[in-house]
């Protein structure tokens, strides 16, 4: 099982996909001349936002600004919370413990249920995948597909009975016990990384907002194609009224997202090559290909 994993960086047209990036796009229009800045003379790279962190922790650094986005902060998240608890799993023999395996089902579950709606969401974004390697869209098909079948398998059986949850029926002595943990956690995570992995190869539909450090209160900057950032006033609904004079280069806010998933093909293909019998391992290739 191989994924050729692509993740384009470039400058290209914004595609209207809201209401915020046709702002962003009429903006970028008619700049002209506008100038352009770093920040201190680097990048701007605030971060994104974490649930778990409190508000002065996380009140400068980029908020998703769409639904699909948000659901693109939740996987990374589920990511997150699925690398903290693998660290409890013995890398010399990872399946001699069945507790610490068993403590990824929540998160896993969570992992593919976003993961599912971010799927189903850029469903629609033909265009954006008319440039995609033919496998890498077949790839996508295939496990999305498996994927949405996972979704009320025997996992979510397991989180909700053992894991999430402890249903004291399955103490009972003739409930039906686990016959493999490796059969329940495996395939479902491996298409939850296949799928996500490639929804971050989606150039022009995510987009971001963030209150700058020292901003009047109806100040924000928007970002609706890396790399560039707009300023932007609101009204106290928080919708955009106007955007501003000048523009500001930023960092990816997918990177350190992306980066928190890749680190799960390391857990995943610890516990695949190691299961008996074997699971296929996954491999990404990264490559950069033009429009």
């Amino acid at each position: 099982m191989k994924t050729p994993a692509r993740f384009k960086q470039q400058w290209v047209a914004l595609l209207p996909v809201d209401a915020d990036t046709k702002l962003g796009a009429s903006a970028l229009n008619k700049q002209g001349t506008t100038p352009i800045f770093l920040s201190d003379g680097k990048f701007l790279a605030p971060g994104v936002v974490d649930a778990i962190e409190g508000a002065s922790q996380t009140s400068a650094r980029w908020h998703p600004n769409s639904h699909r986005t948000r659901l693109l902060v939740a996987c990374a998240h589920a990511a997150k919370d699925i690398e903290t608890s693998a660290r409890m799993i013995d890398a010399n023999d990872p399946w001699k413990e069945r507790r610490p395996i068993a403590l990824l089902a929540t998160p896993l579950v969570t992992l593919c249920d976003h993961t599912k709606s971010l799927y189903d969401h850029l469903g629609r974004e033909v265009e954006e995948r008319r440039g995609w390697p033919k496998a890498d869209q077949d790839l996508l098909r295939s496990a999305g597909r498996r994927l949405k079948k996972h979704q009320n398998g025997p996992l979510r059986t397991f989180r909700n009975q053992r894991t999430a949850h402890l249903d004291v029926d399955v103490l009972r002595p003739e409930a039906t016990p686990i016959s493999s943990l490796q059969g329940l956690l495996l395939p479902p995570f491996a298409d939850a990384l296949l799928v996500l992995l490639l929804c971050f190869n989606y150039r022009r539909i995510y987009t971001w907002r963030r209150e700058a450090v020292g901003a009047a209160p109806d100040e924000i900057e928007i970002m609706t194609e890396y790399p560039v950032v707009i300023s932007a006033k609101i009204d106290p609904g928080g919708a955009i009224l106007s955007l501003g004079g000048q523009s500001t280069l930023a960092e990816d806010p997918r990177g350190p997202l992306r980066d928190t998933v890749l680190s799960l093909f390391s857990v995943y293909n610890l516990l695949a090559s190691r299961a008996e019998p074997p699971h296929p391992t996954i491999f990404w290739r990264p490559t950069v290909h033009e429009s």
